[in-house]
């Protein structure tokens, strides 16, 4: 930190290295008071990704436990860091998981999202396809709430502003833009027409 008060004003950016941030300024605090190996190498990737502090915090957490304080109040943190970033409305953004990477995702690209057990494939704009390793209740907590997304099969979840049609036929299904046809669960409907403004007759 020293190192870094002696350079003086630093810019502020998300992805230049020469640069710094809030999760910049956690990870490297935290580097500083650790030897673990693990959480170091862990810390230095995240440095790169800049994903979030709480990720960073949570990184370092060597019993898996974190405490958020608010005011005099101490009580265990229960949320997670993709769900942090969700709700700050002014991220457009989620980074996830894949493989030894972290994708950076425009939700607003998002289409709709296909459980596959441990997995998930998330389906964007421009038939592009990500398979992300987070189950698709993780996606659920994290984008279903007051958003566009909801969760209408136990397998998937879809983004209604790509929803073009609901089609009563077959059980239901969801049709999008882009023709793909979703199929819903019979207790989810009056959920999807919650989403929905219906003309009446």
């Amino acid at each position: 930190l020293l190192n870094l008060q002696n350079r003086g004003s630093i810019p502020y950016a998300l992805f230049d290295k020469n640069s710094s941030n809030c999760s910049r300024v956690v990870a490297n605090t935290i580097l500083q008071s650790t030897d673990t190996k693990d959480v170091i190498n862990r810390l230095n990737f995240n440095k790169l990704f800049t994903p979030s502090t709480v990720g960073n915090v949570k990184v370092a957490a060597s019993n898996g436990i974190v405490y958020e304080v608010t005011g005099t109040q101490i009580k265990h943190f229960t949320s997670t860091p993709l769900k942090e970033n969700i709700s700050n409305t002014c991220l457009t953004k989620i980074a996830v998981p894949s493989g030894n990477s972290l994708i950076f995702i425009d939700t607003s690209k998002i289409s709709y999202i296909k459980g596959e057990g441990a997995y998930s494939e998330v389906f964007c704009v421009n038939d592009i396809k990500h398979m992300v390793s987070r189950n698709l209740k993780n996606f659920e907590d994290t984008l279903c709430n007051n958003s566009p997304f909801l969760r209408v099969h136990k397998s998937y979840i879809v983004n209604f502003n790509f929803v073009v049609a609901y089609n009563k036929s077959d059980g239901g299904f969801l049709e999008l833009e882009n023709k793909k046809q979703i199929p819903i669960s019979s207790d989810k409907i009056t959920l999807i027409l919650d989403k929905i403004q219906l003309i009446k007759r």
